[in-house]
């Protein structure tokens, strides 16, 4: 889940399999160390939410295609204040 926080518990590398053992906590919101960061990063997700940022990072990727697809789908399905941006002969 986006915003999640998990307190690192463990770290070990296993030279023999060539990989590193790591364990992690998922932390609750009730946890009193955490409350204000927990605050910070659910006013910062309010805040960055944007539906086109997927169509934007597929058409920086060069994927334009699937841009595209995205862009269309989110103007046909997304959110009515999405489809100013339509032309009104499509609805």
């Amino acid at each position: 889940m986006i915003g999640s926080l998990f307190k690192l518990k463990y770290v070990d590398h296993d030279s023999k399999e060539q990989i590193w053992i790591i364990k992690l906590e998922l932390c609750s919101e009730q946890d009193y160390q955490l409350k204000d960061v927990y605050r910070s990063m659910k006013e910062q997700v309010d805040k960055s939410i944007n539906l086109f940022e997927p169509g934007n990072a597929l058409f920086r990727m060069g994927e334009l295609d699937k841009a595209e697809k995205y862009y269309q789908k989110l103007l046909r399905e997304g959110p009515p204040a999405h489809r100013e941006f339509m032309p009104h002969e499509k609805f």
